[in-house]
């Protein structure tokens, strides 16, 4: 018997056809193994059948195969549409800044609408990728679509490039959301919070049209009096000045109130240079408006003559004027446009004729002739076809001035 066969299990034909597995005849001697491919009978007894034990084992990976392309061609597509989108939508938030930077209102509209699409392009983003998540792991619950944001977007992001529009929502919402608010601006937060009744400005869009039309014939005519051809044309659409009285107190009264201010310190250790002026009352008129870029008057010029001439002394807002008081104003002053300033002045406004006048009450004389911390107290309605001119000292104004309020 040969040494294949001594090592042979009993009932098989190795001993006559040598190794079962390499069909080798080489001799075993004192080993148990095949000395050429290391058959061994005990371990392997299916060699015969022709399989092995180790065809069960798992195949080796493969070697990767080297990727010799650069970082950039590495980039995914969707992620360049994803960039391209962003700076589209940063370009286009720039470009409106740029193109309406003088008119706030209409860009803080287009800002609003830019953030309220951006906002909700981004919420329902979230929201099929919260779905997605739910559906693919039951782990996922409300909770974390409010708090747990990694959670809910983890799914989709696995899922890339199939879940790519999901990614695309919510970046380029978020970039509209914060390019609104960060490049564009002119978003009016405090609109909502305001309980302040603003003025009724109904005959503003009349102003305008016919500041506008009066600037234009002006322009084309070379000639002034086109102006009153031009506020002719809606001349019928003011309403009539009503006569009324307001409430305020002369000059006189004013002065006569503080005539016994030396009686009520007697006794007193007290200083008159530490008590506070009294403030003085100047009659003036308005020779200028200046308007918003939609034309409706916004700051109403005052001169007076308080330097030996007329020049300007005072502005004051239309919004610290009673509302009907800045409609009598405004509505008076509408035919009453002119192509030049009356005194001069380096402002810039729509010039009108000195036909409305107001009594001011201010604290001091500036060096300059102006008036200090002007308040508006009463409009002054003079004698027919009489313009008085207003005087450097309260107490040196005529007193057959006979003005009336109303």
């Amino acid at each position: 018997m040969s040494a294949a066969g001594t090592a042979s299990p009993p009932g098989s034909r190795t001993s006559t056809n040598g190794c079962p597995r390499c069909h080798s005849t080489k001799p075993w001697g004192q080993n148990s193994w095949c000395p050429d491919c290391g058959y061994y009978p005990v371990v392997d007894r299916s060699a015969a059948n022709g399989s092995s034990w180790a065809d069960n084992l798992p195949e080796l990976p493969q070697e990767e195969v080297e990727d010799d392309r650069s970082a950039l061609q590495a980039i995914p597509v969707w992620f360049w549409i994803m960039l391209g989108g962003v700076v589209g939508v940063t370009i286009f938030s720039v470009v409106v800044r740029v193109a309406l930077a003088d008119d706030e209102t209409l860009r803080g509209r287009v800002a609003l609408t830019q953030l309220v699409i951006g906002l909700l392009t981004a919420l329902t983003a979230h929201g099929v990728a919260a779905k997605f998540a739910m559906a693919s792991d039951r782990r996922v619950n409300l909770n974390d679509v409010l708090l747990s944001w990694f959670n809910v977007w983890q799914p989709t992001i696995s899922r890339l490039p199939d879940t790519c529009r999901r990614i695309w929502g919510m970046v380029w919402g978020c970039t509209a959301f914060l390019t609104a608010v960060t490049i564009i601006g002119g978003i009016d937060y405090s609109a909502p919070f305001r309980v302040h009744k603003a003025p009724d400005i109904k005959p503003m869009k009349l102003i305008g049209a016919v500041a506008g039309a009066a600037k234009a014939q002006a322009a084309k005519d070379g000639d002034p009096a086109s102006l009153s051809e031009a506020l002719g044309d809606l001349a019928g659409e003011v309403e009539e000045l009503q006569n009324g009285e307001l409430n305020g107190k002369s000059m006189e009264e004013a002065l006569n109130e503080l005539k016994d201010i030396d009686k009520d310190l007697n006794g007193l250790n007290v200083n008159p240079d530490d008590l506070p002026k009294p403030r003085m009352t100047l009659t003036c008129y308005i020779y200028g408006v200046v308007t918003d870029r939609k034309n409706v008057p916004r700051i109403f010029l005052f001169g007076a003559n308080t330097t030996g001439q007329d020049q300007h002394v005072a502005e004051i807002a239309g919004e610290n004027l009673p509302p009907d008081v800045y409609r009598k104003i405004v509505t008076r002053l509408y035919p009453a446009v002119r192509s030049e300033s009356l005194i001069p002045t380096n402002r810039k406004g729509i010039w009108v004729e000195p036909i409305v006048n107001c009594r001011l009450s201010f604290a001091d004389y500036g060096e300059d002739g102006t008036l200090k911390d002007v308040k508006y107290e009463a409009i002054v309605v003079e004698q027919p076809g009489r313009f008085q001119q207003s005087q450097r000292e309260p107490q040196n104004v005529p007193t057959d001035r006979q003005a009336s309020q109303y």
